[in-house]
Parts: C-alpha cells; structure tokens; sequence
C-alpha cells in the first residue's frame, strides 16, 4: 500500500508514459472541434450502453480522454484537444494501477476497505506506541548516524531517523487514508452528488441511463465549457446522470477539499443551468481530508516534496524490516556457531518474505513500465485483452520474484537474495531511461517519470551495495571480558534500547 501509494502520486504522469503516443500533444487548451469531437464518441458510446465521461486536460497530463470505468482502472480513447483527431495510442493499465492497487489492493471494494482499513488503524497504533517508546531518546536518536559503523547500526540510524521525521506526514496519511472508505465503517447520509463515478466502482452501472445527443451544435458546448470554467475554477471532466443533462464537474485539483462541485446544463438550451455547491460543512471536513491525502491541487515542487516524503517513508519500513530480519540472523547465528545450516525453517522463511516483499513488488513495478512499452500495440486474437496481459505480466513477474527470492534464501541466505534484486531493481530503474529514449516519440516528453525512475535505481543500487554477501558473523567475546557500562554515551543507550524494541527483548 505505500510504495504503490507512493507511485500513485505521478498516476496521470505514468498514464501518460505508458502511452508515448500522447507526446505529439503539445499543449493542454481545449478547441471547440476538440471538445465536440470527444462528446460525439462519449454520445455514440453512451447509447450503446457504456458509461463514459469527458475528461479534460491538465497541466500534468494533456490529451482529451473519453473513458469508463472497467471495475479497476479508467480507460478509452484518447483525442487531440485542438484538432479533435483520435490518436491511435496503446491500451494500458497506467498509472490507474498504482492507483487501484494501493485503494483497494486489486481486490475490489468489497474486501479492500475491510482490509485496508484494519492495515490502516493497525498502523497509525505501531506509530503512536513506537513514537512514544522513543520519546525519551528523541533527540539523540535524532543526530546519531553511523555511516561507517556496523549494518545492524546503520539500517537501525536510517530507521530511526526517517520514522522521526517523517512520523507527522505517516500518522496523517494513514489517518486520512481511513477517511476514504468511512462510509464503510460508520452510517453517514449519503449525498447524490456528482462525481460518485470515482467514489463507487462498479456500482455506477445501476444508475445508467442513456444520453441522447440532441441537437447541441459545437459552439454551444464549447459555450457551456466557459461557462462551466468560470464558475467552478477548472472543470475536471464531464458526466452524463439523465436524460438531456449534461453534468460538469469541478476538477479534484482546483482545491484542497473535494468537494466535487458541478454546473448541469441542459442540452435544449444551453444558457440554462444549475449550479451545484457542498453547503454541508460537516461534509467539507473530510473531504478536505481526502484531498490532503492525494495532493492532486499542489503543483510541480510540493509534489516532488510529497513524493519525497512518501518514498522516505517506505525505505524507512523496508530499512526496518531489513532490520528485525538481520538482527534476528545474527542473534540465531551466534548461538549456532555461524553454521548457515542449522538455520531454522522459520528464520530461512523470515528472510525470504522480507526480501521478496521489500524488493520484490518494487521489481514488479519497473517491470510493469517495461512491459507497457515494449509489448505490441496491438496483439493476437488468441491473446487476452492487452490491459490484461499487463496485469498478468505485473503478478508473474511479482510472483517469480518472490519465488526466486524464498529459494535462493534458503539455499544461500537472505543478504546475498537481497543484493541480487536490489540490484536488479537498480538496473530496470535505470534502464527506464533509454527505454523512453528509444521508444518514445519525443525525447525527454516524460523526464519527471525517467528522473524519479533514476532515484530509485540510486537508493536501490546503494541497498545493494550495502547487504552483504555473507552471513551475519558474531564476534565471540573473550574470556572475562565485559562491555563498558559506565562509558556508554547517550546514544548507545539509545541504541541498545531500540534494539531490544524491536526484538522484543
């Protein structure tokens, strides 16, 4: 849920890097022709009993879409904003994946606001208790860094640390994560708003009705996108809930709360409309909330600083599960004489979940980007849906690496697993960026995609470089010997009692 959370951030950027295609646009304002264009096809579509939505350029993303909800992720044509053409783009899940995989763990709502929501309460109590049995080493936990020191102490400083600094921006995303899915947990009054399109899932099929297009000319529609633009800020995409309405909806960045204001028009005369306002304010609160958690209204440096904070965290918690796993070995270890071989199936077990999760589905994720450019456009008869190939691709290569990683653990321990996908991470993140370049159609079109991409082929390259090959050995201690007590600085104090925090000693 973090790391795809994490990703989801750049969703309509990734969107827009697995279809290279969109890159000929080369600008985000809407033409009455494009406009026009896009409401004939979502018209034609409607009436043959798809449910589909006009959705607007931004600045982070420019085609003009015309898509439906398939029960996980959006998807359909892509227009030309300006001239109205259809391009002829690849079908993809997107970045839509990261999306759904981290709302709803690609399970449906059903199960997945249970489930999510259990994560998510269990989570905000590890915080509140951790933060809390750390407070009395706050600040000398806060300034100890032992780069050069033992592994053990290393991954324990850099655990430390980010769960510090970035236990504010954890604590609230959990919380406000929660806030997604209260309505699942308490009886709130529901409000038929528009735009449940996105709070609904499937269910949005039982309201269906067909839209006949009428007699609206391009110049009337195109009056009502002014009109619409300059009562609500910046129009989001536009649905159709009845006969002869046409519903826009208030884009979920124009504000910090998503409040999902709207303007209906009618198609027999255009200069009529209502316009649609939250006036409940017990109902602005959390969906402030909910906008908070997303950030879509921040723009391009506060996203980068959100990004940042969200892929802190999820080293943090890979760090620390690195961590527990090789503190344990080393303890274990000691008392079998270092004999790889004694080792426990649980221990052996231990070791292989961590690797295969921390390391695993972040492979999975380059792999999926990977996938998305080099699989054909257009595939045989005998093959399912292109979307579902991708998916497919996604939990094979997930599951393959998971495998891989249980195997080789218990053959040849953790740490030597672990170097290998870090380092397999590093060289697909990186290769990101001659992919686009070779497979593109502009260079550079996506260079925030490709420059995050190199991130995380650094932090990956430097876990690598940082486990090591062997086996955690444990230093005997001679004969009479005793560690100094009286000497121990602040610090080490601290150190000793995180470490028996999390052994649970």
């Amino acid at each position: 849920m973090a790391l795809t959370g994490t990703l989801a951030i750049y969703s309509q950027e990734l969107n827009d890097w697995m279809q290279p295609e969109v890159a000929q646009i080369r600008s985000p304002e809407v033409s009455s022709m494009g406009l026009y264009a896009a409401y004939q096809q979502a018209v034609a579509l409607n009436q043959k009993g798809q449910k589909n939505i006009v959705l607007f350029p931004t600045q982070r993303s420019w085609p003009l879409r015309v898509e439906h909800f398939n029960g996980h992720v959006f998807t359909g044509l892509v227009f030309h904003p300006q001239t109205g053409h259809l391009l002829q783009v690849r079908e993809t899940v997107g970045g839509e994946f990261f999306f759904d995989f981290h709302y709803t763990l690609h399970m449906g709502r059903f199960w997945a606001k249970w489930i999510c929501g259990f994560f998510g309460l269990w989570f905000i109590v590890l915080i509140v208790t951790g933060f809390i049995a750390h407070w009395p080493f706050l600040w000398s936990d806060l300034f100890v860094v032992r780069p050069f020191a033992s592994k053990l102490r290393y991954w324990l400083d850099i655990h430390i640390i980010g769960g510090i600094i970035f236990v504010p921006f954890l604590a609230g995303m959990a919380y406000s994560g929660m806030v997604f899915h209260r309505h699942a947990y308490f009886h709130f009054p529901q409000h038929n708003r528009p735009g449940h399109i996105f709070d609904h899932g499937m269910n949005h099929e039982k309201k269906f009705i067909p839209l006949h297009g009428g007699t609206l000319s391009p110049e009337d529609l195109f009056q009502m996108y002014q009109t619409a633009q300059t009562l609500l800020g910046r129009v989001g995409f536009i649905q159709f809930r009845s006969q002869g309405k046409l519903t826009f909806v208030q884009a979920i960045a124009h504000r910090m709360a998503i409040t999902r204001d709207s303007v209906v028009f009618s198609t027999t005369s255009p200069t009529q409309y209502t316009h649609n306002r939250l006036q409940d304010f017990s109902q602005f609160l959390p969906r402030a909330i909910e906008g908070a958690h997303m950030g879509n209204q921040l723009p391009y440096p506060f996203r980068a600083v959100y990004f940042l904070s969200a892929f802190a965290s999820s080293v943090m918690m890979g760090t620390g599960l690195f961590y527990y796993v090789y503190k344990r070995e080393k303890k274990n270890n000691a008392l079998l004489k270092n004999d790889l071989r004694k080792q426990s199936l649980l221990m052996r077990w231990q070791g292989g979940v961590v690797v295969s999760v921390v390391l695993g589905l972040p492979v999975a994720c380059a792999g999926l980007l990977w996938i998305a450019r080099f699989l054909p456009p257009t595939l045989p008869l005998w093959l399912p849906e292109r979307m579902t190939v991708e998916t497919l691709g996604f939990f094979l290569l997930w599951g393959g690496v998971g495998i891989y990683g249980l195997v080789v653990t218990f053959l040849k321990g953790w740490q030597k697993t672990g170097r290998s996908l870090a380092f397999l991470l590093s060289g697909l993140s990186f290769g990101l960026l001659p992919v686009d370049l070779a497979t593109g159609y502009v260079p550079l079109a996506f260079w925030a995609v490709d420059g995050t991409a190199c991130l995380i082929g650094s932090v990956s390259l430097l876990i690598g470089l940082s486990l090591q090959t062997g086996v955690p050995q444990s230093k005997p201690t001679s004969k009479g010997s005793r560690p100094p007590v009286s000497g121990q600085t602040v610090s080490d104090q601290a150190m000793s009692h995180s470490s028996s925090l999390v052994s649970g000693e």
